[in-house]
């Protein structure tokens, strides 16, 4: 069987499909604007046709096997018959984020003590910029950004709104905080399918990880990276092993607290996550 690229095949069923050419922006972050295919594939997958992959990529110049072919006509005939096509179920997922410790080099003296949010970003930084992470490249970068966030007068102990204010001055990033009923175990869910890695704020006593020691961190901050049947896939910088590690989602739901200002009350604090984009 011949092999075409996802880009011919679907730009020959938009333009069968209609006869006004239209270029909206396309939703894929692998997929230009400008791109000589791009209305095909955004028309196709605004009507859910067109799915992508769990990283929010499309690939357009993959090829397209038996298997898949068949899954793209049969979404074709149920939007025909239905006017909609019912989104394929996530059932597990997880993005491939560079992992560092807080302490690279297992020194847990002071900034690496305090360093776990300064982890967190330099992860979802390095995940965003396409870069891995050395022993050598994480351990200067923890300590730079500790310095500059010490420099400009934030605290050892940082909260998702402060997070957000030093990602977008130090790394000219966007970055979103999600609230109260957005930070569901579902919204989670749907920004990890988008290709967003969550940063999580933690009261770090009842994620009881056992290898934190005793006791455990009482705030902590780590990075959802993906999903599966038993809970959370997390980076969790606490951990020099802290790379892929599953939390139960009831678990992450009771152990999302928000910095509130006191590491005693922590376990008040409001629900808040942390998404990066560039």
């Amino acid at each position: 069987m011949k092999r075409f690229s996802l880009a011919i095949f679907f730009s020959v069923i938009f333009l069968l499909s209609t006869t006004v050419l239209v270029f909206a922006a396309a939703t894929f972050w692998d997929v230009s604007e400008d791109a000589w295919y791009a209305a095909a594939v955004t028309r196709l997958q605004e009507k859910g046709i067109l799915q992508g992959n769990p990283d929010g990529s499309y690939h357009p110049d993959d090829s397209v096997n038996r298997a898949e072919l068949a899954v793209i006509i049969d979404r074709t005939i149920q939007y025909l018959e239905d006017g909609e096509v019912e989104p394929a179920a996530v059932t597990e997922l997880q993005l491939e984020l560079p992992f560092t410790s807080q302490a690279p080099y297992g020194d847990w003296s002071m900034p690496y003590q305090e360093a776990c949010e300064e982890a967190a970003l330099i992860m979802v930084y390095n995940y965003l910029m396409g870069e891995s992470l050395s022993q050598g490249s994480a351990d200067n970068q923890i300590v730079e950004l500790a310095s500059w966030v010490e420099t400009n007068g934030y605290g050892v102990d940082i909260g998702t709104q402060d997070a957000a204010a030093i990602v977008e001055d130090f790394y000219s990033l966007i970055a979103t905080v999600y609230t109260g009923d957005d930070t569901s175990t579902e919204n989670i869910k749907a920004l990890l399918s988008a290709g967003h890695p969550v940063i999580m704020p933690a009261a770090g006593n009842i994620l009881d990880n056992p290898g934190y020691g005793n006791p455990g961190p009482p705030y902590h901050m780590i990075v959802i990276v993906g999903f599966n049947e038993s809970g959370f896939i997390t980076h969790d910088p606490g951990l020099s092993t802290g790379d892929f590690y599953t939390y139960s989602y009831e678990t992450i739901q009771s152990a999302l607290h928000d910095w509130n200002g006191s590491k005693s009350t922590v376990e008040t604090g409001a629900k808040a996550i942390l998404v990066l984009d560039n």
